[in-house]
């Protein structure tokens, strides 16, 4: 396996690898580990070895800031000069496509040297990029390839439709074409995390279908403790959030569950008692003053960063979910959070605030407790939380043979079915 990130890391791309190294593990395929990050936990039970290159992050992560600032100077210098600033433009493009096809190629190339090392020493069959970032599948699938290994690429997006909106240049959009022919040219099969992702590759590179295969997003239903969900501890309604929090552009949409909270305990002060928010993850100061404030902090416990293990634990005491993404509508309506398919197998409500494409309405014919609204909707954050704490959804149905659909083992045994016998 060849990833950026160690499966215990607290990125979606992260939790599909831990997911994708399980599912191996039952097919009986031995898993080396080549990442970046190195995981903190003990993997030993399904990595038979991990190899990182952690050790030389502060002085990657330092040129990679040292290379940003310098951006960011210019930037501020050349505002007001437009002929500088496209001359700059210009160049920028250029060097997007010699750091190709993104920054992370300063972390891909050396953890590219420790895969070959780890494929010539243990003599591994097959080399499996797990991205994000895209540098890694570059590097992955060129490495297997160069090695004359079996290359699978898993693809979580695709450069050129995400980054299109970003590249000013003819010439750099056909550069990143080329660069995802290459990879998928150079991959003896790969697969995508959404059905419409795998359509769109296919209208671009009809003559490579052959080597395609959807394997979604999932869940794994491995994760659930069925006793201890059953054991209520209390009369307390707890609500969960797990994810960063920072002041980016998903901020308007938690801002506005915090509100609709506030709201609903400032109209309902007999509800204090009875709800509590349960909060885990890397926070900005900006969001833990707004949790810390005395109108809510009685109701808010913040439980810092929580690794795998202790997030499932925390995430079994809970009756209910929070889901936000960024407020603006985006041109991809695939794309579905991670944590959505979480926590699906708990059965438990799901408050999804902010975009909802068309993939979330397809994900809620199957699993119906998602309730999705606006960030603007603050009203409607408000009643649907008051009556979740009445019990008033108690009667949604949940059918498990539509949800068994989402399942991530069954989603990798369909991609892989006898890909592994031979």
């Amino acid at each position: 396996m060849f990833s950026m990130w160690a499966p215990d890391s607290p990125t979606p791309i992260a939790h599909r690898l831990d997911k994708i190294i399980r599912c191996l593990n039952d097919e009986g395929v031995e898993v080396i580990l080549v990442s970046f990050y190195k995981s903190k936990i003990d993997f030993k039970h399904n990595i038979y070895r991990h190899y990182s290159l952690e050790r030389i992050l502060p002085f990657l992560k330092r040129l990679t800031n040292i290379r940003n600032n310098e951006e960011q100077a210019n930037v501020s210098e050349l505002k007001s000069v437009s002929f500088f600033s496209g001359v700059k433009q210009f160049f920028a493009a250029i060097t997007r496509c010699l750091f190709a096809p993104d920054i992370n190629i300063i972390f891909a190339l050396p953890t590219a040297f420790l895969l070959v090392l780890a494929i010539l020493r243990h003599r591994a069959k097959y080399v499996f990029s797990v991205t994000n970032p895209a540098s890694f599948a570059c590097a992955g699938s060129f490495t297997g390839w160069l090695l004359r290994r079996n290359v699978i690429t898993d693809l979580g997006d695709l450069w050129y439709v995400i980054k299109e909106p970003r590249l000013n240049f003819k010439f750099e959009k056909r550069f990143h074409r080329w660069l995802e022919r290459s990879t998928v040219q150079r991959s003896n099969l790969v697969t995508f995390a959404y059905p419409e992702l795998m359509e769109l590759f296919s209208a671009q590179y009809p003559e490579l279908h052959c080597k395609m295969r959807v394997m979604e997003q999932g869940y794994d239903g491995n994760f659930i403790s069925p006793v201890k969900m059953q054991s209520k501890k209390n009369n307390v309604f707890t609500i969960g959030y797990f994810g960063s929090l920072r002041m980016n552009e998903q901020y308007k949409s938690f801002l506005s569950v915090l509100e609709g909270f506030n709201d609903l305990l400032k109209e309902n002060p007999q509800l204090k008692p009875q709800v509590k928010m349960l909060l885990a993850g890397s926070i900005s100061d900006e969001f833990l003053q707004k949790i810390n404030s005395p109108e809510i902090s009685d109701n808010c416990n913040y439980l810092g960063y929580l690794r795998a293990g202790e997030l499932e634990s925390k995430m079994e005491e809970c009756d209910a979910f929070i889901v936000v993404t960024g407020a603006k509508e985006i041109p991809f309506s695939y794309l579905v959070p991670q944590k959505l398919y979480m926590y699906m197998p708990y059965k438990k409500p799901i408050i999804y605030v902010g975009y909802a494409g068309k993939q979330l309405q397809r994900l809620k014919t199957l699993f119906p407790p998602v309730y999705p609204f606006s960030p603007e909707d603050t009203d409607g954050i408000k009643i649907c939380l008051q009556k979740l704490i009445k019990g008033e959804f108690s009667d949604v149905t949940i059918d498990d043979t539509q949800l068994l659909k989402l399942d991530f083992r069954n989603q990798f045994k369909s991609a892989f079915a006898g890909y592994f016998k031979s």
